[in-house]
């Protein structure tokens, strides 16, 4: 692009940001929309005044950050600043964590650079809303699930690619995941209990800054007609269900309709499960590659399931669920990221490479789904969009 092209083009990006900001309500977070929009832009616009060379060191940088913040998490430092006043010396934060004051110091000039904590002075800092949500488990543990095995996985990457000539990896037993660890992810997870607590815990994070899948599900319209009255019947099974953040939500929603919740998962994970929250689920181990042992229910639920698994494996799990839906009565409900054909969104894309490094996995397009679904038998009579490009949820039913 010449220098008067890219002169026009930043104009421009400066016309529509004005334009956006008029969206914005005086609480810019009220209209989430409007707001993304708005950021979009002027992500653009940044991009187009950073040269290339500054592009660059700013990506090669991130793993320094992601370390960082993983230190801080541990040594307890965003705590300690966002504790009692909200301005902190060095000196303070090393008494108050035990930290050596210069290594404080040294780590905390990344962190103000990037705005993850705010300088106030001389070797005095104040926590951001940044440094706020970081003290918070759910937020904190998704820098630990991505600055630990993530960054480890992704440092053998290329090397792994090169390797398989530059081949995409679908076999989960074979994925750069195994490479590193050697086992498969949840197996890993299952041998590492404070791994595995922590990864419950990244998932009910996951819905941090989300909409929740019920806010756009028609649950009263889709549901409701036609369903038995038989409170011994179940009206949801929530397949790999973690510790049953969704269903609850689901038993919180369902208004008059009867049923039982059933929540499913491998036995490690239910044994975390806190019966005595409310609504009342019933927890059942269940490893959803075997037949599902539910039939006739009214909604089998999957979130952030089919996206670990390549095809063969996804119908494998879909025709175990299908044995026991009954024809005409059951929903299959999938909560997933159904991806662009272009443009994708930042955190879609990523994700989609995540899925391939750690399982062999992918996120898909719409008519992959389509094809998916509709290579067991199934037909997609719904689907509602929670993000544009990113998590939606779709509903399945038998095809004829």
């Amino acid at each position: 692009m010449g220098s008067s092209s890219l002169n026009s083009y930043i104009l421009g990006l400066i016309s529509e940001i004005s334009e956006a900001a008029k969206a914005l309500p005086s609480d810019p977070f009220e209209d989430d929309q409007a707001r993304k929009r708005l950021h979009a832009v002027a992500q653009k616009l940044a991009g187009a005044l950073e040269a290339p060379i500054d592009t660059i060191r700013k990506m090669n940088h991130q793993p320094q950050t992601l370390a960082i913040c993983r230190t801080a998490i541990k040594g307890g430092w965003f705590k300690a600043l966002a504790d009692g006043d909200n301005q902190k010396t060095a000196t303070e934060l090393a008494n108050v964590t035990g930290a050596e004051r210069g290594l404080i110091v040294r780590l905390f000039r990344v962190l103000t650079a990037v705005g993850i904590v705010a300088e106030v002075g001389q070797e005095t800092y104040a926590s951001t809303s940044v440094t706020i949500a970081l003290t918070h488990p759910s937020i904190y543990s998704s820098v630990e699930n991505f600055g630990g095995e993530s960054l480890c996985v992704f440092a053998g990457l290329p090397d792994y690619l090169v390797q398989n000539n530059y081949r995409m990896p679908s076999d989960p037993s074979k994925a750069p995941f195994v490479n590193v660890y050697g086992k498969r992810y949840f197996d890993y997870l299952k041998d590492n209990s404070t791994r595995g607590s922590n990864f419950n815990v990244f998932m009910e994070g996951q819905r941090e800054g989300k909409k929740n899948w019920l806010d756009i599900y028609p649950l009263q319209d889709r549901l409701a007609p036609g369903l038995e009255k038989d409170q011994r019947a179940v009206l949801m099974v929530d397949v790999g269900g973690g510790v049953g953040h969704d269903l609850r939500d689901f038993g919180n929603r369902r208004g008059s309709m009867p049923g039982r919740l059933v929540l499913q998962d491998l036995p490690a994970v239910i044994s975390e499960v806190d019966s005595s929250k409310e609504p009342v689920v019933e927890a059942m181990a269940y490893d959803y590659y075997t037949p599902q042992p539910i039939e006739g229910a009214r909604a089998y639920y999957f979130r952030s399931v089919f996206h670990s698994w390549n095809d063969e494996i996804s119908q494998k799990i879909l025709k175990n669920q299908m044995s026991a839906m009954k024809r005409g009565y059951s929903r299959l409900l999938i909560n997933e990221n159904i991806l662009r054909d272009s443009e994708s969104p930042l955190s879609a894309a990523t994700s989609d490479v995540l899925m391939m490094a750690f399982f062999g996995g992918i996120e898909r397009t719409e008519t992959q789904w389509h094809q998916l679904l509709d290579s067991v038998g199934l037909k997609i009579v719904g689907i509602w969009v929670m993000e544009e490009g990113a998590e939606s949820i779709i509903e399945a039913d038998f095809r004829d």
